[in-house]
């Protein structure tokens, strides 16, 4: 039976030939690696998977293959839950085994190699907390991965004193149910942990309070439970009096948050923080510390907490992707910001800019990165002349700024300056464009 998609396969090839020009992936791997991806019993997180396919994908092309990825995911998911997904057939054949590993691209083997691939990328994924169904999870995994390997099929069939081509036809038989059974275990409920220590029952009236109040009330706090995590980042922006003090004060918070909320917790929700009230306060220290070693010239541990606010939190309210465009051009680490723009479509100058800087980096004043630039220009008009400071920024721009304003481009200058800086002509070529 012909695979159940909308998506015809010449246009699952072109798809195809976006992601890896060179070829080395198919239509039937893809969909096998897609389909490891939505039957995650711990939800996989878009940003993630998105990120490792669109590796190769050309910057201009990055919105469109984006949303066709999307768009054929959720179609398999849909597929794999109404039980309408087709795998591919073993097709007629006198000997299956010989079929399979011929060394012609076989439809199921290229499904299955494409399913084990995603399977190895996300394993974190199939991992749910407790350990729990980690048997039955294990069990399916063999089941649609196994084929992708001779010597798996040898030894299995051995375990089983089936010959090579009778435990393939069995194992095909097996694979619709094992795949809808690991998509199933996403509706089994599970405990929701709560936070290893409850909150210090002082801090809603210190959250309440006036500025000034509120750092008396955390220095009390402090000063009799050292793991009130509220209290020190409470201090670390309004007593702090230099960088080094807003990063110890950030860094006890962390700590302090971490050992509150407690591993279950962090296991649980990771990827989706900053939905939990009580853990917004860990999210807000780790992007504080971020900024304060970006601060202190420190750009390598500014990262390091960026990154982990975003592993923490995908919906990313705080911004960490923004920041870390910029760190990471000021690292020369140019893959790093070609990663984050594959996964972080938004109007803003952050973007726009980056992807122009990024394609003069990479291909110098070509075509690509003239329509980039004529871009981000007409997002916002206000960069480039602060950017070459032939124009003063406002002295105090507005936190609420919109896409656009002028608010938002001395906020994007006052960040990214130093990564245009470093990229020799970058600022001539911006402006005189």
């Amino acid at each position: 039976m012909a695979e159940s998609t909308s998506l015809k396969p010449r246009e699952l090839d072109k798809l195809v030939a976006a992601l890896t020009p060179d070829g080395s992936f198919d239509r039937h791997q893809l969909r096998g690696y897609l389909s490891a991806v939505v039957v995650a019993p711990v939800k996989c997180p878009v940003e993630a998977w998105l990120g490792v396919l669109l590796a190769q994908v050309e910057v201009e092309q990055l919105p469109t293959i984006s949303s066709a990825l999307l768009s054929y995911a959720q179609q398999l998911e849909q597929q794999i839950s109404s039980g309408s997904y087709r795998l591919p057939t073993l097709g007629e054949t006198e000997s299956p085994f010989e079929s399979l590993y011929s060394g012609v691209r076989q439809p199921l083997l290229q499904w299955c190699a494409g399913f084990q691939a995603g399977a190895t990328d996300f394993n974190e994924y199939f991992q749910m907390p407790n350990n729990e169904h980690a048997a039955v999870i294990q069990e399916s995994l063999m089941a649609l991965g196994c084929l992708a390997f001779p010597e798996s099929v040898n030894y299995l069939a051995e375990q089983l004193r089936l010959s090579n081509d009778d435990f393939i036809t069995h194992n095909r038989s097996r694979m619709p149910k094992a795949l809808k059974h690991l998509h199933s275990l996403k509706a089994t409920e599970r405990s929701t942990p709560m936070p290893h220590v409850a909150q210090d029952e002082r801090v809603p009236a210190m959250l309440e309070a006036s500025p000034a109040d509120q750092r008396t009330i955390a220095q009390a706090i402090v000063l009799d439970n050292a793991d009130c995590a509220e209290a020190w980042e409470i201090l670390a922006r309004l007593k702090s009096e230099s960088v080094t003090q807003t990063i110890q004060c950030l860094e006890q918070a962390v700590r302090a948050a971490e050992q509150t909320l407690g591993r279950e917790y962090l296991e649980f929700y990771r990827g989706q923080l900053w939905d939990q009230e009580p853990a917004r306060v860990l999210i807000q220290s780790l992007v504080g510390l971020g900024a304060s070693y970006k601060k202190d010239k420190q750009l390598k541990k500014a990262a390091s907490y960026f990154e982990k606010a975003l592993v923490l939190d995908h919906s990313d309210v705080v911004a960490a992707r923004a920041a870390l465009l910029t760190i990471y051009f000021e690292l020369g680490q140019y893959d790093a910001v070609a990663n984050i723009l594959s996964r972080y479509d938004e109007q803003n100058s952050w973007v726009a800019y980056s992807r122009a800087l990024l394609s003069y980096v990479r291909n110098g004043d070509s075509e690509a990165s003239r329509f980039l630039r004529t871009q981000a220009k007409s997002l916002n008009s206000h960069v480039p002349a602060l950017m070459s400071q032939r124009k003063d920024a406002p002295s105090s721009p507005r936190l609420d700024h919109a896409v656009g304003s002028v608010d938002e481009a001395a906020f994007y200058v006052s960040d990214a300056q130093n990564a245009w800086r470093k990229v020799i002509g970058s600022i001539v070529w911006l402006v005189d464009g």
